[in-house]
């Protein structure tokens, strides 16, 4: 995609995807005229940080140690792990690396 998107003059699309893995409390709440989600712990604010964080590694997937266990069997991609230090706490992530070119 990204080499016809070049090819046609367009931008590329970049992105920051985080992957965590825990519990959540998932709802709707509104009304009959409007309704809205909301996801509500602290694994929500784990994987909004790990998506964050990607800015500053240089990365487009972050994946966190809790989630690795199960991404490392079912994945084509090779995983860079990495330190972090996240509100003073140091934390191992990985980012993907594809095995597949485009």
């Amino acid at each position: 995609m990204r080499k016809e998107a070049r090819k046609n003059g367009h931008p590329e699309l970049h992105a920051g995807i985080g992957i965590h893995t825990g519990r959540i409390a998932f709802g709707v709440i509104g009304n009959e005229t409007r309704l809205d989600t909301v996801a509500i712990s602290k694994a929500t604010k784990e994987v909004a940080e790990l998506e964050g964080f990607n800015k500053k590694l240089n990365s487009s997937i972050l994946v966190s140690d809790e989630s690795m266990i199960y991404f490392s069997a079912v994945t084509n991609c090779m995983f860079d792990g990495h330190t972090i230090s996240n509100h003073g706490n140091l934390e191992v992530v990985y980012s993907a690396i594809p095995l597949t070119s485009e």
